[in-house]
Order: structure tokens, then C-alpha cells, then sequence
């Protein structure tokens, strides 16, 4: 009885006995039609998520209608656009290795004035450094297309690298209007308002930004413009939310630290700092918990890191002279000014350390002054800190200038 269906005919049903060629023919009818059901629900969800700027998820739809129908160009097409489409409106996702996969994919659509084509151009183009291409692709993409928030991103991108800061910040602005939920235009714009001392309504587009997706550039940006306007606290929030967002980058708590000292919670600093430094070893942020540490009178640990860094990089003036302040801090007259002596036979011909060695010409001045110090004395309880132990860290005196 496995050969056998039901019919209904005139109201009445009726077994039918088929033969095994019949059967497979019933089969594979049935099979095609699921698969044409299935490819047709494909094609639906595929649009529907670029529709919403989920061109990852569209492209992974649109391979799966492939597969169940290699032969059909029309869906081999559409594959294209759509990698057309997601490499357009994200062009910090192009690997180079996809580079040649995208070229071919354009001259395959051969769509001449369609945006994210030109868009895509402009964005390969300027992966070679071809500047002058990529803006005429991204300019014509504003002309055929004045409502496509991808070209105007581009063309603003290269405005502002060239310093066009106006022009940048009206083509951010018209990427903003064509694309009012693109999250990309709208954290770029509040940037650019930023940068023109714009706060109030930079704020505002990250907080639209952010309203649309949690995501961490906007919490990034929000907590910058929130420190612009001294509300720290309010800073410190979305730093700490930046962090939960993305536990295994150091950024979020080095912003969190640098706001946190600022608030003058100086342990808390610390902490965010020493959690940066767990996830990447920063000269950067290791020199700014050093200031925390000096700041919070913590000097033997101020001593030891910028110690460490300078025995790491002997030519870094800006670490020399923290060290020399921190062991001065620490009651180390001597070694301070020693390590002072020695920074300013190094950088006082360097470029950018006019300030830094008049302040360290004072402090010598100062330092020198002191009666213990003439003697080659520590300590002597004339400092702001304890004196400095016999087993101190040596600090390298070596030349080391870059």
C-alpha cells in the first residue's frame, strides 16, 4: 500500500495504485514546490532585512536561496547586489582579501549609476588611496541618488579628512535626513559637532543614536560630549555601559579612568585603569594610572610603574619627567634631580618640550636650593611623601634619545 494515494473525484475518494516512475514524479513535484516556497520566503525575509539594515542577515538568506536553486541567474544577482549593498554601508567591514570578489561582483551587475555600486567604488578606490576617484564616486552617488545616506557619508569622510570641516558637517547632515535611523550618519554628525564645540546638539544626535541601537561607538561618543559639558557623572554611566558592552576592549575603561580622576574618584580610576591594563599593556594608560597613583599619594607605586617604563623606552621624555616628580614626591630629592639633570641634557633641543623642561628647570632650581639635596641627602622628611627606600627601582640615565 505504499504506492498508493488518495483522490477525491466527483466527492467521492478514490485509491489510486501508482507505479514507481509516477510516484517519483508525484515526489519530486512535491519537492519543487516546497523548494520554490521556501526560495520565494527567502527572497521576502532577505528584503525585508535590507530594508532594515541587516545586510548580513539578507546575505545569508539570499546564499540559501541560492542553494536551493543554482540554476536560477536572478537569484545569483541578487546575491551580488546584496554584498553590494552591505559592503557600501559598511565599509570598515571590507576585508582586503574580499576586495577582488567585490570588483567582480560589479562588473557582473554592470549597474552603472546605482548608488551602492558607486558608493562601493568610491570605497575600494580609496582602500588604494586613490582619493580623487573615490570622491567622484562618491559625489555621483549624491547625484543619482540625493536621498542615499551611504554617499553622503563618503563624501563627508573625505571632507573632513581634508580639513572641509563646513562642508563636512552639511554632507554628515544630509546623510543624517536621507537615513534618520542610520546609526552610522548620526554618530559621525554628533562628532563633527563635537569638533566644532557643538556639544548640546552632539549629545543629542548620540542619544538618538543610541535610541535606536545600544551600541558602544554611541556610548563612547555620548560619554565624550557629556565630559565636554562637565557632567561627569552622567559621563561615567555610559563609559561603565561601553565596558559591559564590550568586555574584552581596554577603550571603555580607559575613558572610564580618565573620567573617574577627573570626578576625583581617584580609586576608582585606578581600578578602570588597571582593568584596561589587564586586557592590553598601554605605555599610555600606564602613565596615566602613575598620575593617579601620584594624585592619590600612593608615590612608591608611581615610582615602580614609571620606572618600569622608562627602563622599557630610556628616550621617553614625557615619562622622565613624571618619574623625576613622582620621586620627588616620594621624598627621593637626589634621584630627582638626577633623572631632571639628565632629562634636560636630552630634551632641552626637542621639539613640543618647551614646557616640560621650564618646568623641570624649576624644579632643579627648587630641588637645589634645598640644603639636603646639596649634601646628597634623601628624605629628611622635608617632602610631601615618605622618603624612598635603599632597594628603589634604578633609573636608567643612559642617552636613549630617539
Amino acid at each position: 500500500m505504499r504506492n498508493t494515494v488518495l483522490i477525491v473525484v466527483s466527492g467521492l475518494l478514490v485509491l489510486v495504485l501508482l507505479t514507481p516512475p509516477a510516484l517519483r514524479a508525484l515526489q519530486d513535484w512535491r519537492a519543487q514546490g516546497e523548494r520554490e516556497a521556501f526560495v520565494t520566503l527567502h527572497r521576502a525575509r532577505a528584503a525585508a532585512a535590507e530594508a532594515n539594515g541587516a545586510f548580513d542577515v539578507a546575505e545569508a538568506l539570499r546564499e540559501a536561496a541560492v542553494a536551493l536553486d543554482p540554476a536560477d541567474v536572478s537569484l545569483r544577482r541578487e546575491l551580488l547586489h546584496t554584498r553590494v549593498r552591505r559592503a557600501a554601508n559598511d565599509p570598515q567591514g571590507i576585508a582586503a582579501t574580499e576586495r577582488a570578489a567585490l570588483r567582480y561582483a560589479i562588473s557582473i551587475l554592470d549597474l552603472a549609476d546605482d548608488p551602492d555600486v558607486l558608493v562601493l567604488q568610491g570605497h575600494l578606490a580609496l582602500a588604494e588611496r586613490f582619493t580623487d576617484v573615490a570622491k567622484a564616486a562618491y559625489s555621483r552617488a549624491t547625484e543619482v541618488a540625493p536621498a542615499h545616506a551611504p554617499g553622503w557619508l563618503g563624501l563627508a569622510g573625505l571632507q573632513r579628512a581634508e580639513g572641509q570641516a563646513v562642508l563636512a558637517q552639511a554632507s554628515y547632515e544630509k546623510a543624517v535626513a536621507s537615513g534618520p535611523r542610520n546609526v552610522t550618519a548620526l554618530n559621525n554628525l554628533g562628532v563633527q559637532y563635537l569638533e566644532l564645540g557643538r556639544k548640546d546638539q552632539a549629545l543629542q544626535r548620540f542619544q538618538e543614536a543610541l535610541a535606536i541601537s545600544d551600541n558602544l561607538a554611541s556610548r563612547l561618543n555620548a560619554a565624550d560630549a557629556l565630559a565636554a559639558l562637565d557632567r561627569l557623572e552622567e559621563a561615567v554611566l555610559h563609559l561603565r555601559s561601553a565596558a559591559r558592552l564590550a568586555p574584552e576592549s581596554p577603550e571603555p575603561h580607559r575613558r572610564l579612568g580618565v573620567a573617574l580622576e577627573r570626578a576625583g574618584k581617584l580609586e576608582e580610576s585606578a581600578a578602570a585603569f588597571n582593568a584596561a591594563l589587564a586586557l592590553e599593556r598601554d605605555p599610555a594608560t600606564s602613565r596615566a594610572l602613575a598620575g593617579v597613583y601620584q594624585a592619590s599619594g600612593r608615590y612608591s607605586e608611581a615610582v615602580e610603574l614609571l620606572t618600569l617604563l622608562l627602563q622599557q623606552n630610556p628616550g621617553a621624555h614625557d615619562v622622565a619627567f613624571d618619574l623625576a616628580r613622582a620621586l620627588e614626591a616620594a621624598g627621593s630629592r637626589r634621584e630627582a634631580l638626577d633623572l631632571l639633570s639628565s632629562f634636560l641634557q636630552r630634551a632641552a633641543s626637542v621639539p613640543g618640550e618647551a614646557e616640560r623642561v621650564a618646568a623641570a628647570r624649576a624644579a632643579v632650581a627648587r630641588l637645589t636650593a634645598q640644603p639636603d639635596a646639596a649634601h646628597g641627602e634623601t628624605g629628611g622628611g622635608q617632602g610631601p611623601g615618605p622618603s624612598r627606600s635603599a632597594g628603589a627601582p634604578t633609573v636608567p640615565t643612559g642617552d636613549g634619545s630617539p
